[in-house]
């Protein structure tokens, strides 16, 4: 919970996992054999298509996550070429250092439980 998704999915499950889907703020992960026997690709599912189909573009996501609300204009963005700008002035307001806080803490909690399971 408040990882990155592509660095889990770059970083951090390959090359044992890949995604499957993505189900609200679930990523969902499959060993690479269990995957390839059930028709999933090599590589596992993108990871910005199935966050876009399981959380972003899913109509009541503000009425069921309503703490997304402050990273809410991300999803919005329709000037890519500056959204990166905009994302880390965003992190550097002291809102945004209080909030995301717990998400540097919550994605080193991701990693250490990862590590804990044998791969």
């Amino acid at each position: 919970y408040e990882c990155s998704l592509q660095f889990l999915v770059d970083d951090v499950m390959s090359p044992h996992y890949v995604l499957a889907q993505v189900d609200w703020q679930n990523a969902i992960f499959l060993r690479n054999d269990i995957a390839q026997k059930i028709g999933f690709p090599p590589q596992g599912v993108d990871a910005q298509a199935a966050y876009d189909k399981g959380y972003a573009s899913r109509p009541d996501r503000r009425q069921r996550i309503p703490w997304g609300k402050a990273t809410e204009h991300f999803h919005a963005a329709t000037n890519f070429g500056n959204l990166m700008e905009d994302v880390l002035r965003w992190f550097r307001t002291p809102l945004a250092r209080r909030q995301n806080a717990l998400a540097l803490i919550g994605c080193k909690d991701v990693i250490a439980a990862i590590k804990e399971v044998s791969l």
